[in-house]
Order: structure tokens, then C-alpha cells, then sequence
């Protein structure tokens, strides 16, 4: 790994074997050679010594060479020694002398720029990553696309934008230089005021939603068409509309999470992530993946927490424990169910709080702690039947009685087994009579010696019909997929 910085990086050196190599500038020839490509020979050789001077002054660094190169050919009928004359000028007007060329540059440079473009170019420090394109571009400078265009490539041919990877319709795209970040942050910070840049991470967030929203009416003909776009801006079709999804998955993610840290737009952060967990699950099986989706259902927890909405914050908080289930993470997964059940105590709400007692339950049964998952499971069962949700109540009996034969309580494991039986047969179910007949013999006397002798933790069995309901009433997100039961399961639970 190479790791390039202005100073010793002692923190990393006492950690890591570090080989240090100091970097230094090009040579005079070097740095000659490379202002004539930029520049032209003609301009150079007639002042050779005025160049040996500029590199020199430069450091014989490539970046403030090629700044100055630039700012060379803006400048036609400037000789070479003007421009060594003006990068000391602007050197010494900001202090920093002979210390670093390329804020000198960098600054010598910015001032020859167009209003228009000095102003996208602070801009595009709003955006994630510095990335600009057309669509974002012209959403931060708020301008119509053709001048966002026109602008990025004339920033690009002055060596103050980078060219990167286009997006995936084939659209250039440019990125904000690192080396260049933090002055672009200090002009903008001197030249705008707070309130125009609200506006402008405004404008890129809407622009952002109506793009996600004109892609999922793409991806799915049954959502009614937003309010189109202008032409240089559309989408073109399902394949671009899914291509531009997985491309700028990080680009939205990321503008989402930089709005929500800023904490003035929670409004249109909570707007972008819902037309991205709408939108997202269009674009393919497994979509979104499990970290994206654990990033927006985070994102959608600290709204609701700071908005003060304790219903939107326990559904975050059962979404992101369903999601650390998933992945085998049982305690982190726990604590969360823990906390949804907190945020349903006011205002009440029943079924969240059952649905998220039954994911303790299962959590806490997957880390072989059997007491705690009946005591789980039975705050669950209340709950169930305040709701008058037999199905619910006869798969909670199931597993309370699971649990009391992991604790080699066999006769109170029976007493569930029957009551979970006499409702499925209330309700009219006849297919959990069989499959039962099986663990209420193996939990008679003559079989407790060989149910003692499974680990703890291990139900006695489990029955397909217990698998029914496998969504919780009063709420739209579906249980763990996977959850393993312990060992010699039959089957899984499935969400």
C-alpha cells in the first residue's frame, strides 16, 4: 500500500512496518519537457532560462506545473517570465512563500476563471466524493445541463478536474481533485453564503429523488410516470434506468448520509431513502444487498429518533435486527430487537412489541439461552392474545415449550405442546396432528433418558404447521429468514 502525505505519519509508523521514501520533484529537463507538451514550443524555447525559473519555482512539481501550464495557454500574450513573476505575486499576497507551489498555483489559477465556472467548481465540493456529471452538476449550480457540460469540460481542460469512470449510460464524469479539497472548501466558505448552499444540496437531493422515482417507473410499469425530466437528464429505458441504479448506488447512499449529518434537510434525506427502498429491490434478486440495506434502514432509525417518531423507529429497529439475524450476529441482533420493544411502549403498539419480544426470543434460543427465550416468548404470548392471534399463540407455544425441554422441564413442555394443539384444532387445522404425536411420546417418562441427553439448547422437534403466520399482523417486515433452530432440526424458520 502506498500512502502519500505532507508530513511523517507517526501514528501509522507505530503500528504498521512502515519504509518511508521521500518524494521529490521532477528534474529541470523533466519539468521543461513537460511545460512544452502543455504549453508549446515555441513559447518556451524562446525563454528557456524564464521556464528553468518557473520549475524551479514550481518545485518541480507535475500539479503546479500543469496549473500554470494552463494558465499559460489562457493567456496567449503572456511571456513565460509573467507567469513565474505572477505565481510569486500571489504567493507572497497569501503568506505562504516558497512553501507550497500549488496553492499558489491552484489560486493564480482560480482567479482567471470564468464566474460561472469558479462557482461550479466550489460547488462540486458539495457533492459525495467530489463526483460531478451533467445531472449533478447542473443541480448544484442551477443551470440547465448543456452549460453544466460546457463548464465541466472547460475545468477539465485547465487540469482542475479529473477525469473518472462515466456513469453507466456512458455520461462523462469529472471528480473534484483531493490535492485541490480543502482550498475549494475555503473559497467556498469565503465567496457563499450559508443559504445558497442549502439550496444548492437542496436542489442536488431532488434531483436525486426524481431520478430514482423516473427509474423505478421504469423498472416497474405499474408505478405512475413522475413529472419527466429534461431530455439530456433522462433515463432512456429499463436496462439504463437498472445500469444507472447499481452504478450510482454509492453516489445516492452516500448523498443521503452526508444530508442526514448536516441535519437542515431531513425532509428530503427521508424522501430519498424511501424511493430508494422502493426502488432498489426493482433492480434485481438480493437487492438491495445487506449492507445497503442496513445503511438506509439506519438512516431511517436516526431520522425517526431525531423527528421524535417512535412507531418509524421501532420498524427501523426490527428491519436492522431482522438484517443482524440474518447474518448470524444473534447479540448485536438481540440488543435491537431489545430497543424496538422500548420505542413501543409510547404510543402502545401490541404487535410491534410482540413481533420484536418473538425476535428476542429466537435470538436468545440461538445462543443456547433457554430461560431467557421463554421469558421472551411468553411476554410474546401475552401480547398475542390481547391481539387475539391464535395462529401466533400456537407458534409461541411451540416455542415455549421448545424451550422448557432444553431446560428438561418435560412435563411443563407437554402442558404447551397440548394447549398449541388444542388451538391449531379450534381453529379448524388438522395438520399438526400427526407431526405431534412424536414429541409428546418422546417426552413421556420412558423417553426423558434420551431427551436429557440432548444439548441445551435442542427442542425436541419442530412441526411444519408451527411455520404458518410467518408475518407478524400490524406490521410489514417478515421475520429472520434462516434462523437456525440448533442441531437435528427438521426444518428452518422461514420468513
Amino acid at each position: 500500500m502506498l500512502a502519500v502525505a505532507a508530513r511523517p505519519l507517526t501514528g501509522l509508523a507505530d503500528r504498521f512496518t512502515v519504509d518511508p521514501v521521500i518524494l521529490r520533484g521532477i528534474d529541470e529537463p523533466a519539468a521543461v519537457d513537460l511545460l512544452t507538451a502543455l504549453v508549446g514550443g515555441t513559447r518556451i524555447s524562446c525563454d528557456p532560462v524564464a521556464a528553468a525559473e518557473l520549475a524551479e519555482a514550481c518545485a518541480g512539481r507535475p500539479a503546479p506545473l500543469r496549473l500554470l501550464a494552463g494558465w499559460l495557454r489562457a493567456h496567449p500574450k503572456v511571456a513565460v517570465p509573467e507567469a513565474g513573476a505572477a505565481l510569486r505575486a500571489v504567493a507572497e499576497e497569501r503568506g505562504t512563500g516558497a512553501g507550497d507551489p500549488l496553492v499558489a498555483a491552484l489560486h493564480l489559477r482560480y482567479r482567471a476563471l470564468p464566474v460561472a465556472q469558479a462557482r461550479l467548481l466550489r460547488m462540486l465540493t458539495l457533492a459525495p466524493g467530489g463526483f460531478g456529471d451533467p445531472r449533478t452538476a447542473s443541480a448544484l449550480a442551477g443551470c440547465p445541463a448543456p452549460e453544466a457540460v460546457v463548464a465541466l469540460q472547460a475545468l477539465a481542460e485547465q487540469e482542475l478536474l479529473d477525469p473518472a469512470e462515466p456513469t453507466a449510460d456512458g455520461t462523462a464524469r469529472y471528480r473534484v481533485p483531493g490535492r485541490f479539497h480543502a482550498e475549494l472548501v475555503a473559497l467556498r466558505e469565503q465567496h457563499d453564503r450559508p443559504a445558497a448552499l442549502q439550496l444548492a444540496r437542496a436542489r442536488l437531493l431532488e434531483r436525486l429523488i426524481r431520478l430514482v422515482d423516473s427509474a423505478r417507473a421504469l423498472l416497474d410499469p405499474a408505478v405512475p410516470a413522475p413529472d419527466p425530466l429534461p431530455g439530456p437528464l433522462r433515463l432512456r429505458g429499463a436496462a439504463q434506468a437498472r445500469a444507472w441504479l447499481a452504478g450510482e448506488r454509492e453516489l445516492l447512499l452516500s448523498s443521503a448520509e452526508k444530508a442526514l449529518a448536516q441535519g437542515d434537510l431531513d425532509g428530503s434525506v427521508a424522501r430519498l431513502v424511501g424511493a430508494l427502498l422502493r426502488t432498489l429491490p426493482l433492480t434485481g434478486p438480493g437487492r438491495p444487498g445487506p449492507a445497503d440495506a442496513y445503511r438506509l434502514h439506519q438512516l431511517v432509525l436516526e431520522l425517526a429518533e431525531r423527528q421524535a417518531a417512535p412507531r418509524r423507529a421501532a420498524a427501523a429497529l426490527l428491519n436492522l435486527a431482522d438484517l443482524r439475524a440474518a447474518a448470524g450476529h444473534w447479540a448485536p441482533a438481540a440488543e435491537l430487537y431489545q430497543r424496538a420493544v422500548a420505542h413501543t411502549r409510547e404510543p402502545r403498539d401490541d404487535a410491534a412489541a410482540a413481533r420484536a419480544l418473538e425476535g428476542v426470543g429466537e435470538c436468545r434460543r440461538a445462543l443456547g439461552e433457554a430461560v431467557r427465550a421463554a421469558d421472551a416468548y411468553g411476554r410474546a404470548l401475552v401480547l398475542r392474545q390481547h391481539l387475539d392471534d391464535p395462529a401466533a399463540q400456537a407458534r409461541l407455544l411451540v416455542r415455549i415449550a421448545e424451550a422448557h425441554a432444553a431446560q428438561r422441564r418435560t412435563d411443563e413442555a407437554v402442558r404447551e405442546y397440548r394447549a398449541a394443539l388444542a388451538l391449531l384444532r379450534r381453529l379448524g387445522d388438522d395438520r399438526g396432528s400427526r407431526p405431534w404425536r412424536r414429541p409428546w411420546r418422546s417426552c413421556t417418562p420412558a423417553d426423558r433418558r434420551a431427551s436429557s441427553r440432548r444439548p441445551c439448547g435442542d427442542p425436541c422437534t419442530v412441526w411444519e404447521i408451527c411455520l404458518e403466520d410467518r408475518r407478524s399482523p400490524g406490521t410489514s417486515q417478515s421475520k429472520p429468514t434462516n434462523l437456525p433452530m440448533g442441531r437435528g432440526d427438521l426444518v428452518t424458520l422461514e420468513g
